[in-house]
């Protein structure tokens, strides 16, 4: 046992190390490495467990513990029965331990955040599931890290990515000045579709105020606005879902596939100097079709401003599109659940000539909420 202090160690006849003696020793152990450092990771314990000084080695090593009490929003992620991990919670814990390993050099961006293998929490509620996060210099890089994870055996890779302090941040140029319709639609209708499967503490698109031939906007909850207890979570992670939640729905409309994404090809995030400003979003369609769809979001508002380019999202479940205009050609004018477009154009749910009526500036009379002007 160690001692507590100068007179205890006297007592037992234990001598202090002498400062000179102290310091050297101390820089030859950081010199010479050693093992990799382990944490364990999970919300209840304090953010700076992952902010210690652990830059002198070659890589660090996180377990995260999966189980209702730490992460309790997650039983609003099921796709069926069981619970799935979304892939921003895996990039919360890729920046976390790069950060970790280079401390005081900011947040690192993300590049090609790819899942290999889904995390479907089977046993949830019953025992703790368990999974382990690396993140390692990659050879001759400067400041950039490989992360992954995968089980605590290694022998199954679930996420991998490579964490990279040098970059720097842009709006990706497909979300800039995007052409959008005026709308004003409650994001909780979207709820109602096949695209979206989450529960009440993940529902996260809060309205739907503009939409285009190619793009979406929307403002989003935050993790405060759905009451969860973000103090030791370092990124919106709620508001990170709700920004792929968005992607998901309009994809379901403008192709009628329900989707799921599969791979983020950068992730950046920088704070925000003023917080508490409405959470803003917006979603670009790169290119799609009824089986992939490439998109880049943009985030700005709350805590953070975040960018995802290159999401690429595939399809887990895929509506013919026949099925689809035959449904809403029988169903009662606009409903609310319909307010994104129908597969491939704006307005073809409820206008027979949308773009003429959209590059006119008239409003649809079946649609008063979703064809207004554009803007």
């Amino acid at each position: 046992a160690a001692a507590r202090g100068p007179s205890a160690g006297h007592a037992q006849g234990v001598s202090l190390i002498d400062p000179a003696s102290g310091a050297a020793a101390f820089l030859a152990e950081l010199h010479a490495g050693g093992p990799e450092v382990q944490l364990v990771m999970g919300t209840g314990e304090p953010r700076e467990l992952l902010a210690r000084d652990t830059g002198h080695r070659g890589a660090v090593t996180a377990d995260v513990v999966l189980n209702p009490q730490r992460y309790p929003f997650l039983a609003s992620h099921c796709i069926g029965a069981e619970p799935v991990v979304p892939v921003v919670l895996v990039a919360e814990w890729f920046v976390r331990a790069a950060m970790a390993l280079v401390p005081g050099a900011g947040i690192p961006s993300l590049r090609d955040v790819r899942m290999l293998r889904g995390l479907v929490l089977r046993d949830w509620g019953r025992v703790d599931s368990r999974f382990r996060v690396t993140a390692r210099f990659e050879p001759g890089a400067n400041r950039r890290l490989r992360c992954e994870l995968h089980s605590l055996d290694g022998q199954v890779v679930h996420y991998t990515a490579t964490a990279d302090f040098n970059a720097k941040t842009d709006v990706p140029p497909s979300c800039q000045h995007q052409p959008l319709a005026d709308c004003d639609t409650a994001g909780e209708t979207l709820y109602d579709t096949p695209a979206l499967f989450h529960g009440p503490d993940l529902r996260a698109i809060r309205r739907v105020n503009g939409i285009g031939e190619r793009a979406i906007a929307a403002e989003l909850h935050g993790c405060w606005a759905l009451g969860w207890d973000q103090r030791d979570l370092l990124l919106d992670v709620a508001a990170l879902d709700g920004a792929l939640q968005l992607a998901l729905a309009a994809m379901y409309r403008f192709n009628g596939s329900a989707m799921l994404p599969t791979q983020l090809g950068e992730v950046r995030a920088t704070r925000n100097e003023r917080a508490g400003e409405p959470i803003r979003c917006t979603v670009t369609v790169r290119s799609s079709d009824a089986l992939q769809a490439v998109c880049d979001i943009a985030m700005t508002g709350g805590d953070w401003s975040v960018t995802m380019s290159g999401a690429d999202l595939h399809a887990r479940m895929t509506v013919r599109a026949a099925s689809v205009q035959g449904r809403e050609a029988n169903a009662p004018p606009c409903p609310v659940s319909t307010i994104l477009p129908s597969p491939l154009s704006v307005g073809a749910a409820c206008c027979p000539e949308p773009q003429a009526r959209m590059s006119s500036g008239e409003s649809c009379a079946r649609a008063p909420t979703f064809c207004p002007r554009r803007r």
